[in-house]
């Protein structure tokens, strides 16, 4: 056989492996890209999911958030009022029974948090790609917690401190102050300024997750649309 038609063989023998080679490669390549394209379109469908499902947790939140806030907002200004008074005078029965209808006065911030632990828990929080929302949804969720660790607090010094001294100084069936009741003495000015301490934090706190509530609900708004 001639040279130039053996070498004309072993060309079109190379070329054709060549070219099986470059369709493997091309093969693979799409399946590489078309797999990340599908693994990279479910992420962005579950990231609206979840970002659109926290949105309505909390959009639930604001009222409580208001609410709680609100309430110990009250509560604070008649503690307030009392202190001023004792500061300034002899404080009158009438102010006392005011504060002390409150001083035993529950409230846990009980907020909806089951997308954004199921998003903590999955190890999903880097689905969301957004820096700023993430931001926003960390930050919301770091002062949740603050304001709980408050409530705990507060609840114990209610406990442990507040209801004993209420058990001695009231009748709960009457409403009626016990005849050892002094409302210029040091008892319930210790009371009524630890009281007033714990409310404020409480309400500082709150106000600022107000203002985080509302942030994230602005950052979240296009996810539900």
């Amino acid at each position: 056989m001639p040279n130039d038609k053996i070498g004309f063989l072993q060309r079109s023998h190379w070329l054709k492996l060549l070219l099986e080679l470059i369709a493997v490669f091309v093969g693979i390549t799409a399946g590489f890209f078309f797999e990340n394209f599908r693994e990279e379109r479910a992420n962005r469908i579950q990231e609206r999911k979840f970002l659109s499902s926290l949105y309505s947790n909390v959009k639930s939140d604001s009222s409580e958030i208001r609410d709680y806030l609100n309430g110990f907002k009250e509560n604070l200004e008649i503690a307030g009022r009392t202190l001023t008074i004792m500061d300034s005078t002899r404080v009158e029965i009438d102010s006392a029974l005011a504060l002390l209808g409150i001083l035993g006065y529950y409230s846990d911030l009980l907020l909806q948090e089951a997308t954004y632990e199921s998003i903590v828990n999955s190890g999903k929080l880097d689905l969301i790609t957004d820096y700023s929302i993430r931001n926003d949804i960390l930050s919301y969720y770091q002062n949740v917690r603050f304001v709980q660790n408050v409530d705990q607090v507060y609840n114990n010094y209610i406990d442990n401190f507040v209801m004993p001294y209420l058990f001695e100084q009231l009748d709960f069936l009457t409403g009626e102050v016990s005849d050892q009741f002094d409302p210029n003495g040091k008892d319930f000015r210790n009371v009524s300024i630890a009281y007033y301490t714990m409310v404020d934090a409480k309400v500082d706190l709150a106000g600022k997750l107000d203002s985080l509530n509302h942030q994230l609900l602005t950052s979240l708004m296009p996810y539900t649309q």
